[in-house]
């Protein structure tokens, strides 16, 4: 009887977050069915990672990555611009209630 079949849960995550520190969070590990838990501790010790996030995209979990939409490098670069102007006319819309109604009567 080999060692992981008398794993815990909580043990197999344990050895994969280790194996994989960026993979997906304990929490999230932890809603995947035991034997899923044994098939990616199986995986996350193969040479190519791949082979173990492969598992986990067939699983619907996504790296923390995978998460974020991509950002524009530009967009990045040059952050919120936002004039003084903009931000003064934005708190007194937000006193007044926010922004108008399109279908305001005239």
């Amino acid at each position: 009887m080999s060692r992981t079949s008398t794993m815990t849960k909580a043990q197999l995550i344990y050895e994969i977050r280790a194996e994989h520190p960026d993979a997906p969070t304990a929490a999230r590990l932890m809603r995947l069915s035991r034997s899923t838990l044994l098939t990616l501790n199986r995986y996350a010790f193969f040479a190519d990672p791949n082979v173990f996030y492969n598992a986990l995209y067939d699983e619907g979990i996504t790296t923390p990555d995978q998460d974020q939409p991509a950002k524009n490098p530009a967009a990045v670069a040059l952050g919120s611009i936002r004039s003084a102007r903009k931000a003064a006319a934005s708190r007194a819309n937000g006193l007044l209630g926010g922004r108008p109604r399109k279908d305001r009567p005239k």
